[in-house]
């Protein structure tokens, strides 16, 4: 069967990377060709580019930026034709039209989130121009928006064209049960069925670090003193990725997704405020905190939670030290990783059945 996959793929983001090749990795292990789907919203691809706006020889502090980009997808592109199996690239939404699947998953991540324009309030998420014969939402999110939000009528209406619902977190859930009358299942996030041993590089040399994780202006001067000062009574070196800080000891950037699940296995800690760096410190069983903010909580506690991990979210920056070498029980994120792979894999299977797509 032929199984298209429609998310967030190509962005200089590990955590999305990753979720799309355990959504890839999930399909193929029943049996089916999976597709990455090769298309971002125009709107989408091109937001990088406003970091140039505005260029001229005046601005050189632009240079390095642009340089970082570069370097930033030559990684992702390597990564992409080494893991993902993908369709041709669709240039337009209405080229799609042209490909045909027995059944399309549109998910993770935030594929469904309205209120940042840079995302693409694009209708494709929602089955537009899609040429299927089945369309499933799978572990689909809303990110930050909530009902709170004013929901814009192509989400309204494009939740109607699915054939089956899954979601990623409570919020999400709430969303749709308001759009369309109907409770998804929530299930856990793609990056759960990957087997990273497969995928990981091998460990190389380094002095123990501290790994910082941490998306700028979502985090307080006080967490970053706290970390500084962990560091040196621990007499460890500061290691940022993705999101460089200057005051970290060493800034890698320019990572393929791979290298950066190495960084997460061979820290001794990690400090995150992303919900990808929480999920894969979980998975990876690490010494870590997370520290919320509103564009991660929505999407992050309900999973914490479930895993009985809410010790490691700071309500502080004081708490940090405390929190990095307290000891962390993982065993009920164990039991729920393998309840939740289970779960995500007979959702997919019984919609397959019930369109007689098999």
């Amino acid at each position: 069967m032929k199984v298209g996959i429609l998310t967030f793929h190509d962005v200089f983001n590990p955590g999305a990377f990753l979720q799309a090749l355990g959504t890839q990795t999930l399909v193929q292990s029943m049996g089916h060709d999976a597709y990455i789907i090769d298309y971002t919203a125009p709107r989408h691809r091109f937001s990088v580019l406003k970091y140039l706006k505005g260029w001229n020889w005046r601005v050189l502090y632009r240079f390095p930026l642009l340089i970082n980009m570069i370097l930033k997808e030559r990684a992702f592109e390597s990564a992409r034709k080494q893991l993902l199996n993908r369709t041709r690239f669709f240039e337009q939404r209405s080229d799609l039209a042209n490909e045909s699947f027995d059944l399309v998953l549109i998910g993770a991540d935030v594929v469904w989130n309205f209120k940042h324009a840079y995302l693409g309030r694009d209708p494709v998420y929602f089955g537009d121009q899609l040429n299927r014969k089945c369309l499933l939402s799978f572990a689909a999110s809303f990110g930050d928006c909530s009902l709170k939000d004013e929901i814009p009528e192509y989400v309204r209406e494009g939740l109607k064209e699915f054939d089956g619902y899954s979601v990623r977190d409570a919020n999400t859930a709430d969303i749709v049960e308001a759009c369309v009358g109907q409770r998804p299942l929530q299930i856990c996030d793609p990056a759960f069925h990957l087997d990273l041993e497969a995928i990981m590089p091998p460990t190389v040399s380094a002095e123990p670090y501290i790994l910082v994780y941490l998306r700028n202006g979502a985090f307080s001067g006080a967490l970053t003193d706290a970390v500084l000062r962990f560091a040196k009574r621990k007499g460890l070196k500061i290691i940022a990725t993705y999101y460089t800080h200057s005051w970290a000891d060493k800034n890698h950037s320019m990572l393929e997704p791979q290298d950066w699940l190495r960084l997460i296995r061979d820290a001794a800690y990690v400090v995150t405020n992303t919900f990808h760096g929480s999920v894969f410190s979980i998975l990876l069983e690490k010494r870590f905190v997370v520290d919320y903010n509103e564009g991660i909580r929505l999407k992050t506690e309900g999973m914490m939670r479930a895993m009985k991990l809410e010790g490691q979210v700071l309500e502080g920056a004081d708490e940090l030290s405390e929190k990095l070498e307290g000891e962390i029980d993982y065993g009920a994120a164990r039991e729920f990783r393998a309840q939740e792979v289970t779960k995500a894999r007979a959702f997919v299977i019984d919609k397959i059945h019930r369109h007689q797509l098999s």
